[in-house]
């Protein structure tokens, strides 16, 4: 597998199955291992594992006083890089099937 993380802060941007041209901003990690994608990060160039999230998590009461509402034109969208990248991906994957086809 080649896990893909971005540079800015290690989070996993994607997962292939095949190898794919490097992109400025991402690190291409390929191992053997296969992780659960929530859960892990890049580090220091290596795939680190976050601890488990707890079983339950406190009910903490807060003021919804301070809690900003989103207008419809204001609702968060996945990066352009990440569309792009998935793109890219799903591209590559398509080129190594044509290339197979035609040996």
């Amino acid at each position: 597998m080649f896990y893909i993380f971005a540079d800015s802060d290690g989070h996993l941007a994607s997962v292939a199955e095949n190898l794919i041209e490097p992109m400025e901003g991402y690190t291409i990690i390929e191992t053997d291992i296969v992780y659960d994608y929530n859960r892990i990060r890049l580090v220091d160039g290596s795939i680190k594992e976050l601890p488990p999230l707890p079983d339950s998590i406190p009910y903490i009461e807060e003021s919804t006083d301070r809690i900003p509402t989103l207008s419809k034109d204001r609702i968060p969208t996945l990066s352009k890089d990440i569309e792009m990248m998935n793109a890219i991906i799903g591209l590559s994957e398509e080129l190594e099937k044509l290339k197979g086809d035609n040996k």
